[in-house]
């Protein structure tokens, strides 16, 4: 449940990686060219990361995780268009761009769900990420064999869309989150912590001359 807004926008990451001889066939280039594709991707991340943590504070998560849900779907048409590699390089900047707007809130979710374990929630977030690959990868490839290029590309669109919209009920509005102020009165271990009764107190005083 945590990734499941992760996996929406994972099919677009998952053909760079497949789909790259494949565009080299297409437009005839050589690995060094299609290898630029996730410099593209990486760039777009990068810059876009540091706004969406800004702009997330100010219209919410899951008002950022619709952008990124829905611009990922409609930048694949980019890729279902493209006469050149250019194209290609526009539809990797597109998708690094909007996935910033989904995996950056996702990870402000879970940690507000689990503030005592953020580490241990950011973790499998970013596990199931990268575990996702392994299993998608193949998959796409399949299909392509089988559906050939457009039709794939329609294909995940339209999951990709389907999948984050769906999942868009699992990634609360941190708003509609649970008031976690009670934790402040306990340790990192979760044991609670009685307030300090000042009256029992001992208050050393100088001693008099």
């Amino acid at each position: 449940m945590l990734h499941s807004p992760l996996l929406a926008r994972d099919p677009q990451l998952r053909i760079s990686g497949g789909m790259s001889p494949v565009w080299q066939e297409m437009f005839g280039v050589g690995k060094g060219d299609a290898g630029s594709i996730i410099f593209f991707m990486l760039s777009a991340v990068g810059i876009l990361m540091v706004l969406v943590g800004r702009w997330q504070e100010r219209y919410g998560t899951r008002t950022m995780i619709i952008i990124g849900i829905i611009g990922c779907s409609l930048s694949v048409i980019v890729a279902g268009l493209a006469t050149s590699l250019t194209w290609i390089y526009a539809w990797a900047f597109l998708t690094g761009m909007f996935s910033s707007f989904v995996y950056l809130p996702v990870l402000t979710v879970v940690q507000r769900w689990y503030p005592q374990k953020r580490g241990l929630v950011s973790g499998i977030v970013s596990l199931v990420f990268g575990m996702s690959a392994a299993v998608m990868g193949p998959v796409f490839c399949h299909m392509l064999k089988i559906t050939g290029y457009t039709p794939m590309i329609v294909i995940v669109a339209v999951l990709s869309l389907l999948t984050g919209l769906t999942a868009l009920y699992i990634a609360k509005s941190t708003d509609d989150l649970p008031d976690f102020s009670a934790l402040k009165s306990k340790s990192p271990s979760g044991i609670k912590v009685k307030p300090r009764d000042e009256s029992t107190t001992v208050k050393w005083l100088p001693p008099r001359p």
